[in-house]
């Protein structure tokens, strides 16, 4: 179901991938700068981290590299939005 506006939030029984990975041993993170995509909207739904990083999309990629460089070889799910 496509979220219509910026008020609308995802239903929180819906299962994400973050979620359904994030319970298969995935390690999850997201890095968000665009409005429809806020943590407010419930979007955040099982990302173990969860960043709005702002307007600079270098920002963003510094902190999804930070984040994989710490998962020592784990899997992982990493969402960079930029």
């Amino acid at each position: 179901r496509r979220l219509a506006n910026q008020s609308e939030k995802l239903a929180p029984e819906v299962v994400t991938l973050a979620e359904a990975l994030r319970d298969q041993g995935y390690r999850t993170a997201a890095f968000v700068n665009n409005p429809y995509l806020h943590a407010s909207r419930g979007i955040d739904q099982g990302f173990e981290r969860y960043a709005w990083y702002g307007q600079r999309a270098e920002h963003g990629v510094d902190l999804a590299l930070e984040w994989i460089r710490h998962q020592q070889g784990l899997p992982f799910l990493a969402f960079l939005h930029l």
